[in-house]
């Protein structure tokens, strides 16, 4: 069977009733769904019957600041992969999106001084439009691997879709803020490959798949962690920052908790921290975004996030 067929099958056979509430509820922003419509239609799909295959209604599209729910999300994205017959729709949806579509943290990433300090931000304020993903960053063998793990199973060819879109759009990001780098990121994807290779643009960014994660790998990273930024603006940086921090302030009670909670528990040099030191820890504390790297082994913590011990 194809990766196109079987996107077509396994969307429409998801049993969302067997996922957290929150999965249905509208925190997601509208702004990675009106993209993926935009491309479908481009290529000659019906705006109305790509709606009507995912069972999303039109006027939740409608307002450009708009929220939908994970479920809404993930059936737009199968619906257009498998309309369109690309499974590797999401690299070029990806692509498309701008630092910008990622609304306060994407001028936040902008404004940073360093690559160090983006990368402390985005885990920091990763919850913001990274729902239903987490993710964590470590430095291996002097490069920096960004991985993504969704936080519900979800049908492989349907999971990748997802992915691919998050990945291809964080790796324009670091083309963008990082141009005078030879900066060559790879694409990881854990599913089998489309019909026919797919590579971002014109190859500049190529894509792995049958991947043990999926996630960006940037070879020999290390070194430009702390070269200064080109879009560095400090004082948008503080207003950025602070427009982040209302938010955050403003998500569900149970997203901020869980944020909380993924915050305090993060992974150091002795281990986990003990249920007592993690009490005292006052819970408006970020995590130590601009931790220092901890040495050169494989799989240590670039910056303190929700990263997990290496296998």
């Amino acid at each position: 069977m194809s990766l196109v067929a079987k996107l077509s099958e396994s969307f429409t056979l998801i049993d969302w009733s067997r996922f957290p509430d929150w999965t249905r509820q509208r925190s997601q922003a509208v702004t990675y769904v009106r993209m993926f419509v935009e491309v479908a239609t481009q290529r000659g799909v019906s705006r109305e019957t790509l709606l009507s295959t995912a069972g999303v209604p039109a006027a939740l599209l409608e307002d450009p600041s708009g929220r939908v729910s994970l479920q809404e999300t993930v059936q737009v994205f199968a619906a257009a992969a498998a309309l369109t017959g690309d499974a590797a729709i999401g690299l070029e949806v990806g692509q498309r999106m701008p630092l910008t579509a990622h609304g306060s943290l994407g001028y936040v990433l902008m404004c940073a001084g360093s690559a160090r300090e983006a990368i402390g931000l985005l885990e920091r304020f990763w919850h913001l439009r990274g729902r239903s993903v987490v993710l964590s960053v470590k430095e291996e063998r002097g490069g920096l691997f960004f991985e993504l793990v969704p936080e519900v199973v979800l049908p492989a060819a349907v999971r990748d879709v997802l992915l691919s879109s998050m990945l291809g759009s964080m790796a324009s990001g670091m083309q963008f803020i990082l141009p005078d780098l030879s900066l060559v990121p790879e694409i990881w994807l854990q599913g089998e490959p489309p019909t026919a290779g797919r590579t971002m643009d014109d190859g500049t960014v190529p894509v792995r798949y049958r991947q043990a994660r999926a996630g960006i790998w940037a070879p020999e990273a290390v070194q430009w962690l702390d070269s200064p930024l080109p879009t560095a603006n400090p004082e948008a940086l503080s207003q950025a920052l602070a427009q982040c921090e209302r938010e955050s302030a403003l998500m569900a009670p149970g997203d901020t908790l869980l944020r909380q909670v993924r915050e305090l528990l993060v992974l150091g040099a002795h281990g986990y921290p003990a249920p007592e030191a993690a009490g005292r820890a006052p819970a408006s504390d970020p995590p130590h975004v601009a931790a220092p790297l901890a040495g050169t082994g494989a799989g240590v913590p670039v910056v303190a996030g929700r990263s997990s011990p290496p296998g």
